[in-house]
């Protein structure tokens, strides 16, 4: 394939942190207070 096996793995995190992300529900979003109020998932390491 176009991308190795190593790599594949090393991408599993991120994605799945991307995943998180995109599954926020952020429509409540209006001002900072609740901008700050978000609890945001922690980066992979």
């Amino acid at each position: 394939g176009i991308i190795s096996d190593e790599n594949k793995a090393a991408l599993i995190l991120p994605m799945n942190y991307i995943n998180v992300l995109k599954s926020l529900d952020l429509t409540g979003v209006s001002d900072e207070a609740t901008f700050t109020a978000i609890r945001w998932p922690a980066l992979p390491q």
